[in-house]
Protein backbone atom coordinates (compact mmCIF):
# COMPACT_ATOMS: atom_id res chain seq x y z
CA UNK A 1 0.00 0.00 0.00
CA UNK A 2 2.88 2.47 0.98
CA UNK A 3 3.72 2.30 -3.06
CA UNK A 4 -0.10 2.56 -3.96
CA UNK A 5 -0.81 5.93 -2.25
CA UNK A 6 1.67 7.75 -3.81
CA UNK A 7 0.68 7.29 -7.22
CA UNK A 8 -3.19 7.72 -6.37
CA UNK A 9 -2.65 10.87 -5.31
CA UNK A 10 -0.52 11.78 -8.36
CA UNK A 11 -3.99 10.26 -9.99
CA UNK A 12 -6.06 12.83 -7.63
CA UNK A 13 -4.16 15.11 -8.51
CA UNK A 14 -5.00 15.27 -12.27
CA UNK A 15 -8.56 15.41 -10.52
CA UNK A 16 -7.82 18.26 -9.28
CA UNK A 17 -5.95 20.09 -11.51
CA UNK A 18 -8.68 19.61 -13.96
CA UNK A 19 -11.19 21.30 -10.99
CA UNK A 20 -9.17 24.12 -10.78
CA UNK A 21 -8.86 25.01 -15.00
CA UNK A 22 -12.40 24.75 -14.76
CA UNK A 23 -12.88 27.38 -11.85
CA UNK A 24 -10.54 28.91 -13.04
CA UNK A 25 -12.20 29.64 -16.23
CA UNK A 26 -15.53 29.91 -14.45
CA UNK A 27 -15.40 31.93 -11.41
CA UNK A 28 -18.72 33.54 -11.34
CA UNK A 29 -20.38 29.80 -12.42
CA UNK A 30 -18.45 27.83 -10.13
CA UNK A 31 -19.15 28.52 -6.50
CA UNK A 32 -16.97 25.84 -4.61
CA UNK A 33 -15.04 27.34 -1.63
CA UNK A 34 -13.86 26.51 1.71
CA UNK A 35 -16.38 25.84 3.97
CA UNK A 36 -19.05 25.40 1.39
CA UNK A 37 -20.72 21.95 2.81
CA UNK A 38 -23.64 21.53 -0.18
CA UNK A 39 -22.21 18.61 -1.31
CA UNK A 40 -21.13 17.06 1.78
CA UNK A 41 -24.51 15.47 2.75
CA UNK A 42 -25.70 12.26 2.75
CA UNK A 43 -23.93 8.88 2.61
CA UNK A 44 -20.98 8.03 0.65
CA UNK A 45 -19.07 4.79 -0.23
CA UNK A 46 -15.86 5.12 -1.05
CA UNK A 47 -12.82 2.66 -2.41
CA UNK A 48 -10.86 0.49 -0.52
CA UNK A 49 -8.24 2.73 -1.44
CA UNK A 50 -10.07 5.56 -0.93
CA UNK A 51 -10.52 4.51 2.36
CA UNK A 52 -6.23 4.03 3.04
CA UNK A 53 -6.65 7.63 2.08
CA UNK A 54 -8.91 8.90 5.02
CA UNK A 55 -7.42 6.52 7.54
CA UNK A 56 -3.90 7.86 6.77
CA UNK A 57 -5.47 11.41 7.20
CA UNK A 58 -7.27 10.43 9.95
CA UNK A 59 -4.15 9.13 12.01
CA UNK A 60 -2.36 12.91 11.60
CA UNK A 61 -4.83 14.57 13.27
CA UNK A 62 -5.09 15.60 16.83
CA UNK A 63 -6.91 13.15 19.27
CA UNK A 64 -9.41 15.19 20.16
CA UNK A 65 -10.10 15.80 16.48
CA UNK A 66 -10.38 12.16 15.69
CA UNK A 67 -12.61 11.27 18.93
CA UNK A 68 -14.96 13.95 17.20
CA UNK A 69 -14.97 12.38 14.07
CA UNK A 70 -15.51 9.32 15.61
CA UNK A 71 -18.49 10.84 17.69
CA UNK A 72 -20.43 12.10 14.38
CA UNK A 73 -19.72 8.93 12.71
CA UNK A 74 -20.76 6.60 15.03
CA UNK A 75 -24.23 8.94 15.11
CA UNK A 76 -24.09 8.34 11.27
CA UNK A 77 -23.93 4.62 11.36
CA UNK A 78 -26.67 4.23 14.28
CA UNK A 79 -29.08 6.01 11.55
CA UNK A 80 -27.52 3.32 8.75
CA UNK A 81 -28.23 0.24 11.03
CA UNK A 82 -31.85 1.73 11.72
CA UNK A 83 -32.29 2.06 8.10
CA UNK A 84 -30.46 -1.22 7.10
CA UNK A 85 -29.76 -3.61 10.07
CA UNK A 86 -27.46 -6.42 8.28
CA UNK A 87 -25.18 -3.44 8.09
CA UNK A 88 -24.65 -3.91 12.14
CA UNK A 89 -21.05 -4.54 12.71
CA UNK A 90 -20.14 -4.33 9.59
CA UNK A 91 -16.77 -2.91 7.78
CA UNK A 92 -17.97 -2.23 4.53
CA UNK A 93 -21.31 -2.61 1.89
CA UNK A 94 -20.57 -6.20 0.95
CA UNK A 95 -23.92 -7.95 -0.21
CA UNK A 96 -26.03 -5.12 -0.71
CA UNK A 97 -26.99 -4.62 -4.15
CA UNK A 98 -27.20 -0.95 -5.61
CA UNK A 99 -30.63 -0.58 -5.47
CA UNK A 100 -30.52 -1.42 -1.76
CA UNK A 101 -27.63 1.12 -1.34
CA UNK A 102 -29.45 3.94 -3.01
CA UNK A 103 -32.81 3.01 -0.77
CA UNK A 104 -30.31 3.51 2.12
CA UNK A 105 -29.30 6.54 0.95
CA UNK A 106 -32.61 7.92 0.45
CA UNK A 107 -33.59 6.49 3.99
CA UNK A 108 -31.18 8.01 5.83
CA UNK A 109 -31.08 11.33 3.75
CA UNK A 110 -28.76 14.55 3.84
CA UNK A 111 -27.01 13.55 7.13
CA UNK A 112 -23.39 16.08 7.00
CA UNK A 113 -20.34 13.97 6.85
CA UNK A 114 -18.64 13.17 9.75
CA UNK A 115 -15.35 14.50 8.71
CA UNK A 116 -16.99 17.74 8.52
CA UNK A 117 -15.44 20.63 11.27
CA UNK A 118 -17.27 22.98 13.57
CA UNK A 119 -17.24 25.51 10.11
CA UNK A 120 -18.05 23.13 7.89
CA UNK A 121 -14.75 22.55 6.50
CA UNK A 122 -13.31 19.43 5.65
CA UNK A 123 -10.98 18.31 8.27
CA UNK A 124 -9.80 15.70 5.97
CA UNK A 125 -9.15 17.93 2.80
CA UNK A 126 -6.16 17.05 1.74
CA UNK A 127 -6.83 12.81 2.21
CA UNK A 128 -10.78 13.40 0.56
CA UNK A 129 -11.54 10.66 -1.58
CA UNK A 130 -11.83 10.69 -5.38
CA UNK A 131 -15.92 11.45 -5.56
CA UNK A 132 -15.72 14.32 -3.48
CA UNK A 133 -13.12 15.77 -5.86
CA UNK A 134 -15.73 15.42 -8.44
CA UNK A 135 -18.66 16.63 -6.79
CA UNK A 136 -20.04 20.11 -7.88
CA UNK A 137 -19.64 20.78 -11.10
CA UNK A 138 -20.52 18.67 -14.84
CA UNK A 139 -18.08 16.24 -15.89
CA UNK A 140 -17.09 16.30 -19.70
CA UNK A 141 -14.99 14.37 -21.39
CA UNK A 142 -12.46 14.69 -23.86
CA UNK A 143 -14.52 14.47 -26.57
CA UNK A 144 -16.30 17.28 -25.14
CA UNK A 145 -19.32 14.64 -24.04
CA UNK A 146 -21.33 14.94 -20.51
CA UNK A 147 -20.18 11.87 -18.65
CA UNK A 148 -21.89 13.46 -15.74
CA UNK A 149 -24.08 16.51 -16.35
CA UNK A 150 -25.43 17.40 -13.26
CA UNK A 151 -23.98 20.46 -10.99
CA UNK A 152 -24.06 22.11 -7.02
CA UNK A 153 -27.69 23.56 -7.16
CA UNK A 154 -25.10 26.71 -6.41
CA UNK A 155 -23.20 26.56 -9.42
CA UNK A 156 -24.26 27.73 -12.53
CA UNK A 157 -22.14 25.94 -14.94
CA UNK A 158 -23.36 23.40 -17.90
CA UNK A 159 -21.93 20.92 -19.34
CA UNK A 160 -22.38 23.03 -22.59
CA UNK A 161 -20.53 25.68 -21.80
CA UNK A 162 -17.19 23.19 -20.80
CA UNK A 163 -15.12 23.20 -23.96
CA UNK A 164 -13.49 19.63 -25.14
CA UNK A 165 -10.02 21.25 -24.15
CA UNK A 166 -10.87 21.57 -20.63
CA UNK A 167 -12.60 17.75 -20.71
CA UNK A 168 -11.44 14.86 -18.14
CA UNK A 169 -9.93 12.14 -19.37
CA UNK A 170 -12.30 9.97 -17.57
CA UNK A 171 -11.17 6.50 -19.15
CA UNK A 172 -7.38 7.02 -18.56
CA UNK A 173 -8.75 7.91 -14.50
CA UNK A 174 -10.39 4.47 -14.31
CA UNK A 175 -7.95 2.45 -15.49
CA UNK A 176 -5.85 3.90 -13.80
CA UNK A 177 -7.88 3.67 -10.61
CA UNK A 178 -8.78 -0.14 -11.48
CA UNK A 179 -4.81 -0.89 -11.96
CA UNK A 180 -3.89 0.65 -8.34
CA UNK A 181 -6.93 -1.48 -6.68
CA UNK A 182 -5.77 -4.59 -8.16
CA UNK A 183 -1.93 -4.07 -7.28
CA UNK A 184 -2.98 -3.53 -3.70
CA UNK A 185 -5.10 -6.77 -4.12
CA UNK A 186 -8.35 -4.38 -3.19
CA UNK A 187 -12.26 -5.75 -4.51
CA UNK A 188 -14.31 -2.83 -5.24
CA UNK A 189 -16.18 -3.58 -2.33
CA UNK A 190 -17.74 0.12 -1.07
CA UNK A 191 -17.68 0.90 2.42
CA UNK A 192 -19.22 4.32 3.89
CA UNK A 193 -17.20 7.22 4.71
CA UNK A 194 -18.67 6.72 8.64
CA UNK A 195 -17.56 3.03 8.71
CA UNK A 196 -14.12 4.15 7.53
CA UNK A 197 -13.53 7.01 10.05
CA UNK A 198 -16.06 5.48 13.06
CA UNK A 199 -13.08 2.78 13.91
CA UNK A 200 -11.45 3.40 17.03
CA UNK A 201 -7.68 3.99 17.65
CA UNK A 202 -5.46 0.82 18.12
CA UNK A 203 -4.51 0.50 21.43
Amino acid sequence: MRNILPRYRALLGTIDAWFGRIAARFPLQVSCRRGCHACCLGLFDVTPIDAALLRGGLAALPPEARAEIRARATDVLAKVISAEPRLAGRPDLAGLSDPEIDALCDAVGDVPCPVLGPERECLLYAHRPRVCRLNGIPIVDRRGRAVSPDACDLNTIRPAMIPADLGLDVKAIRREEARLIAAAGMGWVGRLVAQVVGVPDSP
